[in-house]
């Protein structure tokens, strides 16, 4: 869980040790390997290595997750890894959550990394997805089983979530305007699909304004036939 060996000879067990300063797997299922190169996670964050090379966290973007706020560390045995097409995905538990219920998704060559939320999947009853597989070489299939009932799911398959509308969420950079002055913000401009839940925050604060907005078809403003003001628009 927090070093890492590369074994030379499995017979007379001569090993080289890598690293022991943080690196390493959550469990035995939170390692996995995908275009030449061995990714893991841990309570510290996301690690990579070639297999001879000191492997390297490459999650410093997002190191804040990597704390009690905001994942439930008490769960690193259930935490697992998979590669998916030129990727790997892992599985975390959220602070709060007590199996794994969140994604993360990260590229090993191009470097971005991406989460997704796993939701309570429809007559389960369960938060999230636990150990991953791929189906086999020839297909993209990613296997994954309901983290309390076993239930086996293909993951990233389709447009609804087990039946259950996808739900996703995104964070802007913090926006500085006025050169840090005091500002108001008077027009804010959002594109997208179905209902969206806008929440504005203002000088780094933790909450802020929420707004409903929806982007279905005859719900809006028509430009030349609605009144300007009144409804939706």
């Amino acid at each position: 869980e927090q070093s890492v060996y590369r074994v030379n000879d499995s017979g007379s067990s001569a090993y080289t040790t890598l690293h022991m300063e943080g690196a390493g797997a959550a469990s035995q299922r939170a390692v996995a390997s995908n275009d030449g190169l061995i990714c893991m996670v841990n309570g510290q964050g996301v690690w990579v290595t070639d297999g001879v090379g000191t492997p390297q966290r490459v999650s410093e973007k997002l190191q804040p997750l990597f704390t009690p706020d905001g994942l439930n560390l008490a769960t690193l045995a259930t935490w697992s890894a998979a590669p998916y097409r030129d990727r790997i995905v892992f599985m975390l538990a959220r602070a709060g959550d007590s199996v794994p219920s969140m994604g993360l998704e990260y590229h090993p060559k191009i470097g971005w990394m991406v989460s997704h939320i796993f939701n309570i999947l429809n007559g389960t009853g369960s938060k999230g997805l636990g150990p991953m597989a791929v189906y086999d070489k020839q297909t993209t299939k990613l296997i994954s089983t309901d983290a309390s009932t076993g239930v086996v799911y293909e993951t990233f398959k389709g447009p609804t979530d087990d039946g259950t509308d996808i739900e996703q969420r995104y964070q802007t950079p913090w926006v500085r305007m006025a050169d840090n002055d005091e500002v108001r913000l008077r027009t804010a401009r959002v594109f997208g699909r179905g209902s969206v839940f806008f929440h504005a925050r203002t000088n780094f604060v933790q909450s802020g304004d929420n707004y409903s907005l929806s982007f279905d078809l005859g719900t809006g403003f028509v430009w030349g036939t609605g009144v300007w003001g009144t409804g939706a628009w």
